[in-house]
């Protein structure tokens, strides 16, 4: 789900919102990662559920995931040993970390120089991450402790 009110076009499919033209207040997290360049949310009503058994919490994950290949333009999951071992082009594909926490949710987006970027939430700054601090609950914040989902977008 994406929130932006100055676009007929939340997805940025015509890719005409950057991280040099939209107002770092206008995009989260997901909207950095993905490159919406909107305020993304992987669901509706996540605020709305209690997350009581880690069977509820998997299930979140799983609509989650499954909300993000539907919605996203080009998105497609990949294994995390791909990750690991390089398989992948980073000059073609943006490699995507996905991840919840028991109230909130949060991605992580690879460089082309192999460190990892966040935008947190209304936050302006962009943080970045040594490469095997996404794998690290600290490199998380210490706080986001479900399952990491590793995504590939093509540039």
């Amino acid at each position: 789900m994406v929130w932006n009110f100055m676009s007929d076009d939340p997805f940025n499919i015509l890719g005409l919102r950057n991280i040099d033209n939209t107002n770092r207040c206008d995009y989260n997290c997901g909207g950095y990662a993905l490159e919406t360049f909107s305020w993304y949310c992987p669901f509706k009503g996540y605020s709305s559920i209690d997350l009581r058994t880690e069977r509820d919490y998997k299930k979140i994950e799983r609509i989650a995931v499954k909300q993000m290949l539907k919605e996203i333009p080009g998105l497609k999951r990949i294994s995390d040993k791909a990750i690991c071992n390089h398989n992948f082009d980073i000059e073609k594909y943006n490699v995507i970390a996905f991840r919840f926490s028991d109230s909130d949710f949060h991605f992580y987006k690879l460089g082309k120089n192999f460190c990892w970027y966040e935008k947190r939430g209304r936050n302006h700054e962009i943080y970045r991450h040594k490469y095997n601090e996404v794998w690290d609950n600290w490199g998380w914040h210490g706080e986001y402790n479900g399952k990491i989902y590793f995504f590939l977008k093509a540039r």
